[in-house]
């Protein structure tokens, strides 16, 4: 009884169940099966920021997004989130799109196009979203700009 015993913990360990913090690529760890609708054995395929992300059935051979628990069911590890643990919001986003407009001429704004290279602070009018401001530019050919309605992440400088 001891052996086998000790057989399981020496091959779940290897699973990645007794170590839950030492999940590899190529290491096995249970999760919903969306095809199979059951939790099954899945081949972990990717992980990012040590979460694992993607997943392979062990007996469907279906590739699909990690789920640790069934849908409608509330994880173990999550815990309810308390009101108290949120950060205060000190004024709205349609109070920061006024100030920032206020500062700058509406008459100046450039029609959004995505071959146009923005840069921080250009006014620009969206066809869609209407006027707004680049707030940051987040790569070569990404800008966050501030709407009336939240702020957006378009694309410039392409071509």
């Amino acid at each position: 009884m001891i052996e086998t015993l000790s057989f399981y913990l020496l091959f779940y360990s290897h699973m990645g169940k007794t170590n839950m913090g030492t999940y590899r690529v190529g290491s096995n760890v249970d999760s919903w099966c969306t095809k199979c609708k059951l939790i099954l054995a899945h081949t972990i395929e990717a992980i990012a920021s040590g979460v694992i992300k993607r997943v392979q059935c062990n007996t469907c051979k279906g590739k699909h997004q990690f789920k640790d628990t069934k849908p409608g069911e509330s994880s173990k590890k999550s815990s309810p989130r308390l009101k108290s643990e949120k950060a205060p919001r000190t004024r709205s986003k349609a109070q920061d799109f006024t100030k920032l407009l206020q500062s700058r001429s509406v008459d100046m704004a450039v029609a959004y196009n995505i071959r146009t290279q923005f840069a921080r602070g250009d006014v620009i009018n969206h066809s869609q979203f209407g006027f707004g401001v680049v707030v940051e530019q987040k790569d070569v050919q990404k800008i966050e700009v501030l709407f009336e309605s939240g702020p957006k992440i378009l694309v410039h400088a392409r071509g």
